[in-house]
């Protein structure tokens, strides 16, 4: 009788463990569906997110074409006794007019972004520019502009060359359209 209790003791012992090892992975696996969960509710959000953040369709009308050099002339404009450090990528580009470029970033939402150290000026004209980088808008002499503003501080912002073959600049923070000021050093630009 002695060993039969014993028996009991010992199997209920081990029948307590095996019940609290199998709550510990009920346990454990409840919070790793809450993980999913909370992982999936996050996943669908940046889907959303994207979704709505997305550049608009594009279809910026080209006015005018212009040739790999007349754009280099065109920026030469902005360089220091007419030297400007330019990459450019294309033979041919479109162009396009101020008001069509305008009516472009009222519909683009890059300017919404909030700056700040993680998201500044690069991030913002890198935005906007591959805004700009796609179907119906890939051909455009739309570029990106490092420069040296008159108080010494470094900027990057966006720049194109309208159908009149003038160059401007782009703040993709405010969406304003301006020409390069007088007092700006332009460093380098990609176009």
């Amino acid at each position: 009788m002695f060993r039969f209790l014993r028996y009991l003791f010992s199997r209920q012992e081990q029948v307590s463990i095996e019940l609290q090892s199998a709550c510990n992975r009920a346990e454990q696996a409840e919070k790793l569906l809450g993980y999913c969960n909370t992982r999936n509710d996050n996943l669908v959000a940046l889907i959303k997110d994207l979704r709505e953040n997305q550049a608009p369709e594009v279809d910026i009308p080209v006015l005018a074409l212009a040739s790999k050099t007349v754009v280099w002339q065109t920026l030469t404009e902005w360089g220091e006794d007419g030297i400007v450090k330019a990459y450019m990528s294309d033979e041919e580009y479109g162009l396009t007019s101020i008001e069509e470029m305008s009516a472009f970033l009222k519909e683009d939402r890059t300017n919404e972004y909030v700056y700040g150290n993680s998201y500044d000026c690069d991030d913002f004209s890198y935005r906007l520019m591959g805004n700009l980088s796609v179907p119906g808008a890939g051909k455009l002499a739309v570029g990106i502009v490092w420069v040296i503003k008159e108080n010494g501080e470094c900027h990057a912002l966006n720049c194109f060359i309208d159908d009149m073959c003038e160059a401007y600049m782009i703040e993709p923070q405010t969406d304003a359209i301006f020409s390069k000021p007088s007092g700006w050093r332009v460093v380098v630009i990609m176009i």
